[in-house]
């Protein structure tokens, strides 16, 4: 099982940014993905949006003609 902290670069070394719990000369793998607060930031923010701001359903009076299957033809095909 592996452990996930944040680390800073500076002057060519890695410093974590929390306290580790490692043993002197204990191996580690480490894989680097850039953090990036301003997209969370962003993610953030269209989350809020889209709770506040959902969009409606498409909802029109049905339009009779030759185009469009009248509502009782639809219910009646689907068996309703």
């Amino acid at each position: 099982m592996g452990t996930r902290i944040k680390a800073m670069y500076e002057e060519g070394v890695l410093k974590p940014l929390e306290k580790l719990k490692l043993g002197e000369g204990e191996e580690v793998e480490i894989i680097l993905r850039p953090h990036r607060s301003d997209l969370e930031e962003k993610v953030r923010e269209l989350d809020e949006y889209l709770l506040t701001n959902t969009p409606k359903p498409f909802v029109s009076e049905l339009e009779r003609g030759y185009k469009w299957f009248t509502e009782e033809y639809s219910l009646r095909k689907l068996g309703l």
